[in-house]
């Protein structure tokens, strides 16, 4: 799938439509990953043998290379210098690199070579050492390389594997990187040499084979389990996902009085559920203590909980009770997808671990011990080095301190989880009350809220988020181009223009931007700025809308070659283009310019339009009627004109079209 999904790169200035396209590929793919499947679909790793032939020979199983690993690439180095390539393997998961040392038979012939410049690159880089062998046999050429796979890199050493028959060497011509060539005398094999540019000889290395002592590591992967427990680097805001009181009353998961509080999911069939709420009750003086409330929310269908409540009661378990419906189920298992990169369903039990502040700190799948829940109390608020021990499952050095998740994401997965109200609710609240979370962005959070205004209609709002947004960073260049966006929707293009311009600043070679600009100039009726625009767009990226836009606009102007040259543009990127279909033919019809008219092509074109049913409008009926009129096909023009009849109401637009009609019925055409 990756390879399709890369096949699909949209090139330079590739329509949105593509890039959209392309975007939805990645998403699917990682999303893929993330749920823990496999790019290589555990396909095993494959080795070929050249058996000098016109095939090759399957040898992945014999030569122990058939691994189930997610390969990436090979690394080739003599490593114990023996005389043969060793492998060094590199993964994108798990065992991440293997070495496997070659074990064949060393009985075969080699010689190997490290170029070295002087007036060229220092590593000889594009080098190309060609060996000449005597008794006529084949050359031999190698060019000295970087780079070669991914995270991968193989040894620039040159190594000529020569067989079991030992060669004899006539000469060997290096041609460097700088163009300059220089010849080698015979030298002996099964040696390593060094050769540096403008030498004229090669020198012999050190050919020592080097004993290597490696011990293969045992890989024991961990037990499968759904229990974890997640420490977050950075406390996150959490939206207030709602949940009944054992009254009835609405509730919130966030605490309202500033205490921290452990919200557990639980459900009376579910045995792990029932064995931690009874070991919770035994150790509750560990949660008083710690100064933590429990709510347990009992996720069971409305119908069953009133037994489940029954249960609760008659087990005494001294938290508060909650009841709520699938919704908050899903609105947490949302929140945790948002934070981990693997991507699991939540398990029964799972808790969650709410500072005061209504950030959460810990995620707990499965059951949690009430000491682990008072140690994590602890942590809330500590200072960063503690938070970062506790959050990894390792020791180790941070090489750099991870950022946290980010609000604004965990909104941007509310609203594609389909909770679009709480996500609105949630950003409103971190714009208006702030957060401490150092991943927050308030220019990007009015830009989300705008987006779920102007999904909603909601465009008098929209236009004021985006305007907040900018307030909040007056470079946010996807607030100028939304707030534009919006402006034209609410009829505003002279006020839409100023932020398309900003937009523009950032990116001058986006014809999509180019084009919404000319757009907005000629609704503001400034056609000269308007067909510039608009020309500019289509020199960046031709598109059937621009050309469409743009032959409307010189027609407006007079310039009815041109547009119509548009509108031929236009319907060639995209045939099913009706409305520029549609004033072509019309054009082609009716010009006053008799270099101008084609009937018969107005005829192909007006027919096309009116091949379905449900595009016999009058107009296209009317453009039809034309059309044939032109040909001097005038009984089918009355007939095109009398059906658009029987759909007209309006008295005023039924009598240009009873005009056209007595033209025809007299066999003269319409002009304009």
């Amino acid at each position: 799938m990756w390879r399709q999904v890369v096949a699909q790169s949209p090139g330079a200035n590739a329509p949105d439509g593509e890039v959209l396209r392309y975007d939805v590929g990645w998403k699917a793919l990682n999303t893929m990953l993330k749920t823990g499947r496999s790019l290589s679909g555990h396909e095993r790793n494959c080795a070929f043998l050249n058996t000098g032939g016109a095939r090759f020979a399957d040898v992945s199983q014999v030569t122990g290379l058939d691994f189930d690993d997610d390969g990436r690439a090979i690394a080739t180095v003599d490593w114990d210098q023996d005389g043969d390539l060793d492998f060094w393997i590199v993964n994108r998961t798990a065992p991440q690199v293997r070495f496997l040392r070659n074990n064949t038979d060393d009985a075969n012939h080699f010689i190997q070579f490290q170029l070295r410049g002087t007036r060229c690159n220092r590593d000889a880089i594009g080098a190309r050492l060609e060996i000449r062998f005597k008794g006529n046999l084949k050359p031999r050429i190698q060019t000295v390389r970087s780079g070669g796979g991914y995270l991968s890199h193989s040894s620039k050493w040159l190594h000529f594997g020569l067989g079991k028959t030992k060669p004899e060497i006539d000469f060997l011509t290096v041609v460097w990187p700088d163009g300059s060539t220089e010849s080698l005398p015979s030298i002996p094999t099964d040696q390593r040499y060094t050769i540096v540019q403008g030498s004229g000889r090669a020198l012999a290395a050190d050919s020592k084979k080097r004993t290597i002592a490696l011990i293969p590591g045992k890989i024991e992967p961990p037990a499968v389990t759904d229990q974890a427990r997640i420490v977050l680097i950075q406390p996150l805001p959490i939206p207030g996902m709602e949940f009944s009181g054992q009254d009835g009353s609405v509730q919130s998961v966030i605490p309202s009085d500033g205490k921290p509080r452990l919200v557990t999911l639980w459900a009376s069939w579910c045995p792990c559920c029932m064995g931690e709420l009874e070991e919770w009750k035994a150790e509750h003086e560990t949660f008083k203590n710690a100064g933590l409330e429990v709510v347990a929310i009992n996720i069971e269908p409305k119908v069953d909980q009133q037994q489940a409540g029954l249960v609760f009661a008659e087990k005494k378990f001294p938290f508060t009770l909650g009841f709520g419906s699938e919704k908050i189920g899903e609105q947490l298992d949302v929140v945790q997808r948002a934070i981990l990169s693997r991507q699991s369903p939540l398990p029964l039990p799972s808790s969650f671990l709410i500072d005061g502040k209504g950030q959460l700190c810990v995620i707990y799948k499965g059951p949690v011990s009430p000491e682990q829940v008072a140690q994590d109390v602890q942590i809330m608020g500590a200072p960063l080095d503690r938070v970062l021990a506790a959050s990894s499952p390792f020791p180790g050095k941070w090489l750099g301190i991870p950022s946290g998740s980010s609000p604004n994401s965990l909104a941007i997965r509310f609203v594609e989880g389909g909770f679009t109200a709480e996500a609105e609710s949630y950003l409103k609240r971190l714009i208006d009350g702030g957060t401490e979370s150092p991943t927050f962005n308030a220019g990007s959070a009015f830009v989300l809220l705008g987006a779920i205004f102007v999904d909603q209609k909601r465009f008098p709002e929209a236009a004021k988020a985006f305007q907040k947004a900018l307030e909040a960073d007056p470079d946010h260049r996807q607030a100028s181009i939304e707030l534009a966006g919006v402006l034209m929707e609410m009829g505003q293009p002279k006020e839409a223009v100023p932020h398309y311009l900003k937009a523009i600043e950032r990116r001058q070679d986006d014809p999509e931007l180019h084009f919404k600009l000319g757009l907005a100039y000629l609704r503001s009726r400034e056609l000269g700025k308007g067909i510039s625009s608009l020309e500019f767009s289509i020199q960046l990226r031709s598109t059937p809308l621009a050309h469409y836009n743009l032959g409307n606009a010189l027609l407006g102007t007079g310039k009815v070659k041109e547009a119509m040259a548009n509108y031929s543009a236009a319907i060639e990127l995209d045939p099913n283009l009706i409305p520029a279909a549609n004033n072509l033919a019309w054009l082609l019809s009716t010009n006053l310019n008799d270099a101008l008219r084609d009937g018969a092509r107005a005829v192909e074109l007006a027919r096309k339009i009116c091949a379905l049913p449900a595009q016999r409008t009058p107009s296209s009926l009317d453009t039809l009627g034309v059309a044939y009129a032109e040909a001097g096909r005038f009984a089918e023009a009355i007939k095109a004109v009398e059906e658009a009849l029987t759909l007209l109401q309006n008295p005023i637009e039924r009598a240009s079209f009873q005009q056209r009609l007595s033209l025809y019925e007299s066999h003269k055409p319409h002009r304009e």
